[in-house]
């Protein structure tokens, strides 16, 4: 049965926590968090760690791609704007 700790552990490496990260949150060594990890890990359906960092990068670059585009759409039409406002103006020499 997995005390407080145990499932705290869990949680984190489920939510793609690394070894390391869990260690240091526990003071407990990598080994040793996944000594845990295994202990319990055959029961659970744990997601790839790998997949997951995966997802996260994906829906960051997404995200950036969306703001760029809603950048570029500004850009495109404060220009339309400037070129409507000053097309019939003289170019300076």
């Amino acid at each position: 049965m997995p005390t407080s700790r145990d499932n705290a552990i869990l949680a984190m490496r489920m939510q793609g926590k690394t070894l390391e990260e869990i260690g240091i949150s526990f003071d407990l060594t990598r080994e040793r968090v996944r000594q845990i990890i295994s202990k319990f890990g055959p029961d659970l359906n744990y997601p790839n760690i790998t997949e997951l960092r995966n997802k996260e990068k994906e829906d960051k670059l997404a995200s950036i791609a969306i703001e760029i585009s809603a950048n570029w759409d500004m850009l495109n039409k404060a220009m339309a704007e400037a070129e409507e406002k000053y097309k019939d103006r003289p170019a300076n020499s």
